[in-house]
């Protein structure tokens, strides 16, 4: 008993109070302690209007984050480990666990010349219901890998030139003969103009190939595409309360497979609003072409917008809204997210929320799912 008080006021209470990293080493490296729990209710468990399902599940996420950098040495890099616990009440033949990881860092040799780069791969789930042929749930697992590295180079004080490369590939580790992967690579390159000490012009093209996987179960073959976004836009403060990036241009999109070429509108925008010194919005758009699970490329379109409300320095409110538009041609999908959150920072070192969540779909399985979730996230 002695040493179990010991333990909490020495280490678990100064860590509270003091906000102090888990282990330090040295002035480079910290190490810290990443940690979530978190429950869930859901109305409809398998994403299906027809067989609606609800339970209760929770999730346990033991982690860790590893930091490494020094004043002035030019390297920043960060580790951060974690991995998903997660039990269901009723449907336990759906218990699992999920790996995630990610790498992050910059370098900034030099004033003119810097250099950002990230790595994760994330493991994840999906229940879906097989009642019509097994007569018990199954889980669509995936494994997603992203992977970019991007520089810029600052050729006078008026002009720098930005180079890219970004990789992401999609892996379904069951159901992978009915349901079709799929990995592209981007190449971007922007010629950067600096128009103003706040704000930037860019002109810039990305190359984006795409490799959409083969489905067996319905002898479908795989293809790639290759797509060209031809655009210019704005960055940093593009009015006195808005700032962040906004592109618009031309995007094409050309077939392997002899499928009819296509072309559209592109938009690409992270912006943020400062209403107030207590309201921000976040509004971020995108408008191009992507590959859904089908094996069918279509068009699509996002918009999201997320509002954050500070009550006072402990309570804060969010108010999400999302939609997306997927156009295939011969048909329309649309999935439309409303959110409404609460969350309590007591710490440095410790984040609760509460929030309602509801999400419409309309496509060829309709369905509506409401759910109630509460997380906590502990720091060290």
């Amino acid at each position: 008993m002695n040493f179990l008080r010991f333990y909490f006021y020495t280490i678990v209470l100064h860590l509270t109070l003091a906000g102090s990293s888990f282990v330090q080493i040295g002035d480079a490296v910290s190490v810290k302690l990443d940690s979530s729990a978190g429950f869930t209710h859901t109305d409809n468990l398998f994403r299906d209007n027809s067989n609606k399902q609800s339970d209760d599940f929770y999730t346990i996420t033991p982690g860790l984050d590893i930091s490494y950098g020094q004043p002035n040495a030019g390297l920043d890099l960060n580790f951060g480990l974690s991995y998903d616990i997660v039990r269901y009440s009723e449907f336990d033949a759906l218990d699992v666990e999920l790996l995630r990881y990610n790498i992050s860092g910059k370098m900034n040799q030099l004033s003119s010349f810097g250099t950002n780069f990230t790595f994760s791969r994330a493991e994840s789930q999906s229940p879906r219901s097989t009642f019509d042929v097994a007569g018990n749930p199954d889980l669509i697992e995936t494994t997603q890998s992203n992977y970019s590295i991007t520089t810029e180079y600052r050729y006078s004080p008026k002009f720098s030139v930005g180079l890219g490369l970004k990789w992401s590939e999609l892996d379904f580790d069951t159901f992978s003969d009915e349901i079709a992967g799929k990995d592209s690579f981007n190449l971007p390159l922007d010629l950067i103009y600096r128009y103003s000490e706040k704000l930037d012009v860019v002109y810039g093209i990305t190359y984006i190939n795409r490799d959409v996987g083969a489905r067996t179960a319905s002898n479908s073959d795989g293809y790639e595409t290759e797509s060209y976004f031809y655009n210019v836009g704005l960055r940093g403060e593009l009015l006195p309360k808005l700032s962040g990036k906004f592109s618009v241009g031309y995007r094409t999109l050309e077939f392997s497979n002899n499928n009819s070429d296509r072309d559209s509108l592109g938009l690409n925008s992270s912006l943020t609003w400062a209403i107030s010194p207590k309201i921000q919005s976040m509004i971020g758009i995108e408008k191009g072409f992507d590959a859904a699970g089908s094996g069918d490329t279509h068009e699509i379109t996002k918009l999201n917008i997320s509002n954050a409300f500070s009550i006072n320095t402990e309570f804060s409110a969010g108010l999400n809204v999302s939609f997306s538009e997927k156009d295939f041609r011969s048909r329309t999908d649309e999935v439309h997210n409303f959110s409404l959150t609460l969350s309590y920072t007591p710490s440095n070192n410790n984040h609760f929320t509460f929030g309602f969540y509801d999400t419409e779909s309309k496509s060829v399985v309709d369905y509506d799912v409401e759910e109630f979730r509460i997380r906590a996230d502990f720091r060290y």
